[in-house]
């Protein structure tokens, strides 16, 4: 767990150095769930894998591609700005991606359904 500006960042698995980490995630890509219940206390949570069954209308997303290629602010229909906010804000912290696209729930390219093994089922 990693606090930061905007909230708290809580990784999947052991502590390791950031080259560590960021070495895995430019192989495998990876997925941050973030939530700011009632629109305080921002926190962003890894997810176990890069997969569209994480997806929840409720949240933003941080969804960063593998080999580091782009990361999607995903702003689900039922979230809100302060998590929007923290979602670029954590991008920008983490510094992986030389760009980002910013993407609302129904409006996704299909670039993004990619990255997650394929368009389908998730909470709304």
């Amino acid at each position: 767990m990693q606090f930061f500006k905007f909230g708290v960042i809580i990784l999947d698995g052991p502590h390791r150095p950031l080259v560590d980490y960021k070495a895995q995630v430019t192989e495998k890509g990876t997925m941050f769930r973030i939530a700011s219940p009632y629109g305080k206390g921002a926190k962003a949570v890894e997810q176990k894998s890069l997969v569209c069954e994480n997806l929840n209308s409720g949240d933003t997303f941080l969804v960063i591609a593998p080999s580091l290629t782009c990361a999607y602010v995903w702003k689900g229909a039922g979230s809100d700005e302060a998590e929007h906010r923290v979602g670029q804000n954590l991008m920008e912290q983490l510094k992986m991606c030389e760009s980002h696209v910013d993407v609302n729930e129904g409006e996704e390219p299909q670039e993004f359904w990619d990255i997650l093994g394929g368009k389908g089922e998730y909470s709304s």
